[in-house]
Formats: structure tokens, sequence, C-alpha cells
């Protein structure tokens, strides 16, 4: 039996601690800094519920509707949420540091400065989220959406974003040291300038991304979809990209020096004045591309095809391997020792 707080106000810094409050109807519920510690809220209604600065640890809300609920600056550490409708909620300035939010629906949520600090959300819909300066280190954001999100100088060092929605989303400000993005769909995902070094990207759908200047040094990229992406000035120097697609890229100044480039497609890419010394760029299709003024030195293109490519005054030295019967020097460019 539903118990019926509706509209309630409790007085301030009462103890609730581990009450049984099962599907209890608290709607608009006055609750600001009472101590909810340990209390069983499992499909509780705390629609427009005011709980400002409670204490709501190790709490289980599970399936629990928190739409419009008021929960800034509230203890949510370990609390157990999984499947619960949090949209719309204000949850800016909250501690909810190894909190269980798997499957939750938290559309257009304020997040804004909350600790999440290992934190679980698993397949959650943070479509429309207000996740600026939001910390998410360590936490696991698996199979999650992200569709226009703000993730603004939001720290998501060592966080599981793999196979992740994330299309247009801004992540230029962001902290993603050691984060893993395989699978992860970043179709016109603007990370100009991110620190993406080492970083698991493994299948990523990068289609379209801005990587201005982005470092993707040692990074895992192997079969990573970068068509149309701009890759203008980023480095990708010793990162796996086997069987990466570049087609149509924008790479001026691209740096793949000591890149495994093996089966990469980078058809009608523009690798004008890239670094490809020492890369192995071995069975590569580089039809049509440009790499006019592009360092060769070092690099592997055994079996690459190099059909229509345009190779003018790109530099190459004696160590550098060309397919068969290939004349570099026929094909305009110059060899430097």
């Amino acid at each position: 039996m539903a118990r019926r707080v509706r509209g309630m106000r409790i007085e301030a810094g009462s103890q609730l601690r581990k009450a049984y409050l099962r599907g209890a109807d608290l709607f608009e519920a006055d609750l600001q800094n009472c101590d909810l510690a340990g209390a069983n809220l499992n499909g509780a209604d705390l629609r427009w519920a005011r709980l400002r600065w409670a204490d709501l640890a190790e709490t289980t809300m599970v399936g629990a509707d928190l739409r419009w609920a008021d929960l800034r600056g509230c203890n949510l550490s370990g609390a157990k949420l999984g499947g619960a409708d949090i949209r719309w909620a204000n949850v800016s300035e909250a501690d909810i540091a190894g909190a269980d939010l798997n499957g939750c629906d938290l559309r257009w949520i304020d997040f804004r400065e909350s600790n999440l600090l290992r934190a679980t959300l698993v397949g959650s819909s943070l479509t429309g989220a207000d996740l600026r300066m939001t910390d998410f280190r360590w936490a696991d954001l698996s199979g999650g959406t992200f569709a226009e999100a703000n993730l603004f100088r939001a720290n998501l060092t060592e966080a599981d974003l793999s196979r992740a929605q994330l299309p247009d989303v801004d992540l230029s400000g962001a902290t993603l040291q050691g984060v893993t993005l395989s699978g992860a769909d970043l179709q016109g995902t603007n990370l100009q300038g991110a620190n993406l070094i080492r970083t698991d990207m493994g299948g990523a759908n990068l289609a379209g991304a801005n990587l201005h200047g982005a470092t993707l040094q040692r990074a895992d990229l192997a079969e990573a979809n970068f068509t149309g992406a701009d890759l203008t000035e980023a480095s990708l120097a010793r990162a796996v990209v086997m069987r990466g697609n570049f087609t149509e890229i924008r790479g001026h100044r691209l740096s793949l020096e000591g890149a495994f480039l093996i089966r990469a497609q980078f058809t009608e890419a523009n690798l004008t004045a890239a670094n490809l010394s020492e890369a192995n760029v071995s069975r590569a299709d580089l039809r049509w591309a440009d790499l006019t003024d592009a360092d060769l030195r070092w690099a592997e293109f055994t079996e690459a095809d190099l059909t229509r490519a345009t190779t003018e005054t790109a530099r190459y030295n004696s160590a550098t391997q060309f397919p068969e019967a290939y004349d570099p020097v026929k094909a305009g460019m110059i060899q430097v020792v």
C-alpha cells in the first residue's frame, strides 16, 4: 500500500535512515536536508520533490520517478537508481560517486559540477543533459546516449564510453585522457585539440568529426571510420589504425609518423605536407590521394595502391619501400638523404 506524504513538508534534518518507503507517494514532498541514507524508495513517486542537501547515500530507488525533482547538493553516493526516470531533475553539485544509474532515463537532466566518480550509467539516456564540469572519472558510460548533451569541461578521465552515442557533441573542452571510445558513434563530434593519447577508439565512427589539432598518439584506432573528418595538424604518431577509413579526410600537416596503417583506406584523402615517416602503409589504398610535400622517409608502401595519387615534391629516402615497379622519380617525388 502506497504511503501518502504528497506535498507534505518533513522537518529539515529528520531521521529517515533506512526507512521503508517503497512505492511511496512523495509527489512535491519537501525532504530538504533529511537523512534518508539506506532508505528503500524503490518505485516511489518523487516528482517535483525537494531533496536539496538530503543524505541519500546507499538508498535504493530502482524504478523511482524523480522527474523535475530538486536534488541539488544531495549525497547519492552508492545509491541504486537502476531504471529510474530522472528527466528534467536538477542534480547539480551532487555527490553521486559509485552510484548505479544503469538504464536510467536522464534526458535533459542537470548534472552540472556533480561528482559521478566510478558511477555506472550503462545504457542510460543523457540526451540534452547539462554535464558541464561534471566528474565522470572511471565511470562506466558504455552504451549511453549523449545526443545534444553539453560536456563542456567535463572530466572523462579513464571513463568507459564504448558503444556510446555521441553524434555532434562538443567534446573540445573535456578531459579525455585514457577514455575508452571503442565502437562509439562520434559522427560530427567536435574533438578539436583533444588529448586522446593511448585512447582505445577501435571501430569508432568519427565520420565528419572535427579533430583539428587533436593528439591521438599511440591510440588504438583499428577499423575506425574517419571519412570526411578534419584531421588538419592532428597527430596519430605511432597509432594503430589497421583497416582504418580515411576517405576524403582533410589531413594537411597530419602526423602519421610510425603509425601502423596496413590496409587503411585513403581514397581522395588530403595528406598535403603530412608526415608518414616510418609509417607502415603496406596494402593501403591511396588512390587519388594528395601527398604533395609529404614526408615519406623510411615509410613502407609494399603492395599499396598509389594509382592517380598526387605525389609531387613528396620526400623519400633509400629506406622508403614502394610497391613493385613503382617509380617515385617519375611520380615527381624528391629523394633526400
